[in-house]
């Protein structure tokens, strides 16, 4: 699939999708766009899943301890290597709601088991 892509049509949606130019340094779309390997916008061409595998594929990185792929691997299993997780949180309603609970969703969407932790005081009483 990598070798079938065109990194250059999902950059394009990156652009597209970040704006495409930092106006306050004085960086313009072509040369934001050119640090993700973009040289001109081309709108009529597809855009395709093997062009963002393309994309997001590295070849050679030149640091040297790159954990990247073992990473990449772990976040990617459909099983959580997680068996329990203890998540602390405020008691913020809209913390809760928006943030851990679909944190938390996730984890049991993957078989963990999960304990949520809240503050016991209200401080939002006033």
């Amino acid at each position: 699939m990598v070798d079938s892509g065109d990194h250059r049509h999902f950059d394009m949606l990156l652009r597209d999708i970040y704006g495409g130019a930092y106006d306050a340094p004085g960086l313009s779309g072509d040369v934001i766009a050119s640090s993700f390997g973009l040289a001109a916008r081309h709108p009529e061409q597809p855009r395709g899943l093997a062009d963002m595998v393309k994309s997001l594929s590295v070849t050679a990185r030149p640091w040297l301890a790159d954990d990247y792929d073992i990473w990449i691997d772990r976040i990617s299993v459909s099983e959580s290597p997680y068996r329990c997780v203890l998540i602390f949180c405020n008691n913020s309603g809209a913390d809760i709601i928006l943030g851990v609970l679909p944190f938390a969703m996730e984890f049991l969407r993957h078989g963990s088991k999960v304990i949520m932790d809240s503050e016991i005081l209200f401080y939002d009483l006033s």
